[in-house]
């Protein structure tokens, strides 16, 4: 199981900067887009429309990369995130209730009997 967690962290870091890196770019592109503005050689309708465009194409190819991380981790897991989340929820709750439980286990078992000697 801690495998399975250190993968699903791993594929987690790779998601998280596809999405910084994504974001970078958009923000880098809309960057030079103010730039080209600046100098005359777009108009600022034409830069607002391109930058939006952008947006739009990161947003939809959001929801690609998201699928085929999901796919990613069902393959490398066997099954999905939110599978994997419930298990992980169904067995704290086990380990709880387990945890409670062998106190009590212990504090109702008798006291050992003492044999006896024989002389």
């Amino acid at each position: 199981m801690a495998t399975q967690n250190k993968v699903q962290e791993n594929l987690l870091k790779l998601l998280y900067a596809g999405v910084g890196l994504a974001a970078q770019t958009a923000e880098k592109a809309q960057s030079e887009i103010e730039t080209l503005i600046e100098k005359g050689k777009v108009s600022e309708h034409e830069g607002k429309k391109i930058v939006d465009d952008l947006l739009k194409k990161t947003e939809s190819e959001r929801g690609k990369i998201e699928k085929r991380f999901q796919e990613a981790v069902k393959n490398v897991a066997g099954v999905t995130t939110k599978e994997l989340s419930g298990l992980i929820s169904k067995i704290e709750k086990l380990e709880g209730k387990v945890g409670a439980a062998k106190p009590a286990a212990a504090a109702k078992k008798p006291a050992a009997k003492k044999s006896a000697r024989k002389r």
